[in-house]
């Protein structure tokens, strides 16, 4: 068992509570810590989405009350990424992330993470004044989940552009657990070119919010419309297809008012079913509905 974790911080990310533990009990050896935290060393340091909660939370003093399905819902990217999926994908995604049943090898690949054109971030990222505030409050930094959403580019609480922090996720290694401190995330990065530009900050602030909210609350599939035979059925709150991949560079159009004004008309394109084609994921979702509709 567990004898010592830190308190879980307001939208923390699990990977930044598991790194901070790492961290506060002098655990150099990314093996050591995978067994002290799930029992053995074959499981992958999940990022995003961590699988084997059951095993972590049995290792966990009863009276923190952190159980798999708490950790899965607020502590991991799960509810974002399943947003718009059929129930049935949400419940097999979150049976797999609890250790209950499912191949958890399949499972970026069944939320179509593998082959959307819009990727995860490749860098874990922060909010520049939020690094103040948490030095202030906790005397360390730790990785805020909504900041890690493709799509978001400021930080839904202060307005400011995120920055990309120098943990490069493909240099990390799939067993570490890396956590956020004064080093990798430096106090004054460069801003993006469209920082002073208020009226593409606001529709980025829009997109942020939708974006964190379905982190919260992310709505009940209400119609479902045929999809190919790869993803099967989609199921599309209000009328809207929604489930990745979406063909646009986030990064590469974000910063250009006229093509954010004109992309939803330039670029969708309707599939047999009315639907759009080939926006399948809660990114083009919150894009389209709240973002730039």
């Amino acid at each position: 068992m567990l004898s010592y974790l830190p308190a879980l911080r307001p939208d923390e990310l699990l990977y930044s509570l598991l790194a901070r533990t790492c961290r506060h009990s002098g655990w150099h050896s990314p093996k050591l810590a995978l067994e002290e935290f799930f029992g053995h060393r074959n499981v992958r340091a999940g990022v995003f989405l961590q699988t084997e909660l059951n095993r972590l939370t049995e290792r966990l003093p009863s009276q923190r009350r952190l159980t798999p399905e708490r950790l899965a819902r607020n502590a991991t990217l799960l509810l974002y990424l399943t947003a718009f999926s059929a129930p049935e994908v949400r419940d097999w995604a979150l049976n797999v992330l609890t250790g209950k049943s499912g191949d958890a090898d399949a499972l970026y690949i069944r939320l179509g993470l593998v082959a959307s054109t819009v990727s995860l971030p490749t860098t874990l990222r922060y909010c520049p004044v939020c690094r103040t505030e948490m030095l202030e409050q906790y005397g360390e930094l730790y990785w805020r989940r909504d900041h890690q959403l493709p799509g978001v580019l400021v930080c839904p609480t202060h307005v400011v552009p995120l920055a990309d922090s120098r943990v490069v996720l493909a240099h990390s290694g799939q067993h570490e657990f890396i956590a956020a401190d004064e080093e990798n995330c430096p106090a004054r990065p460069k801003p993006p070119p469209w920082s002073d530009r208020a009226n593409v900050v606001a529709r980025l602030l829009e997109i942020a919010k939708a974006s964190a909210d379905l982190l919260v609350a992310p709505p009940t599939p209400n119609r479902c419309v045929d999809g190919d035979r790869n993803t099967g059925p989609l199921y599309v709150p209000g009328g809207l297809v929604a489930a990745p991949p979406i063909s646009i560079n986030l990064h590469w159009w974000m910063p250009t008012l006229p093509i954010l004004v004109q992309w939803p008309t330039s670029c969708r394109r309707l599939c047999p079913t009315g639907g759009l084609w080939p926006l399948r994921a809660s990114t083009a979702r919150v894009l389209l509905h709240y973002g730039i509709s």
